[in-house]
């Protein structure tokens, strides 16, 4: 019987940790007022960061979600999430004093940023997507502006090389989503 229960209690946490995509609140990170203005887009609660030991599961998660996920704007929403998730990590992770790990992140939301626009991009897509790519761009845009708000403060070389490269994969994101909306125009 306690055998059962466990088994019960562990299937239910992992349903529940494997599926919470389905909340769409998001809180908006506080951030600094600053001199220029920010772009309107607000980034999800990323949960927890890299430097936490169940990292891994959460990281195990969204493969799996990505996996069994066949719908492909369905993908792209994801993939979109997780870069903003990711960026949000990053920057936390830079506010902690973890440069190398919070640039690795940083890097790695990038590269998720680049995947739901080339998920978008998929030539079997009929359906009116501009909404999505409206969407995109703006994350882009704010992604750059969080990326060049961290650059600004980084003297540290290789760390700083690892933002630039992120600032690069946000940029091809960019120009592939801007190519792929003149298209559909």
């Amino acid at each position: 019987m306690r055998m059962r229960s466990f088994i019960l209690l562990a299937l239910i946490s992992l349903l529940s940790f494997l599926h919470p995509f389905t909340a769409s609140a998001q809180t908006q990170v506080p951030s600094a007022p600053s001199a220029t203005p920010s772009v309107d887009y607000v980034l999800p609660y990323p949960g927890i960061l890299p430097d936490h030991p169940l990292f891994f599961l959460k990281r195990v998660r969204d493969k799996i979600l990505i996996l069994l996920t066949r719908d492909q704007i369905k993908k792209s929403q994801i993939f979109l999430l997780l870069a903003d998730k990711h960026l949000v990590m990053g920057q936390l992770l830079w506010e902690k004093n973890k440069f190398e790990l919070g640039s690795s992140t940083l890097k790695q939301g990038e590269n998720y940023l680049l995947q739901s626009v080339l998920t978008l991009d998929d030539e079997n897509i009929k359906n009116n997507i501009q909404a999505d790519m409206d969407k995109i761009e703006l994350a882009s845009k704010k992604h750059e502006e969080v990326l060049d708000k961290l650059t600004e403060n980084t003297t540290d070389g290789t760390i700083l090389q690892a933002l630039n490269e992120a600032v690069g994969i946000t940029n091809q994101a960019r120009q592939k989503i801007l190519s792929l909306k003149s298209k559909t125009s």
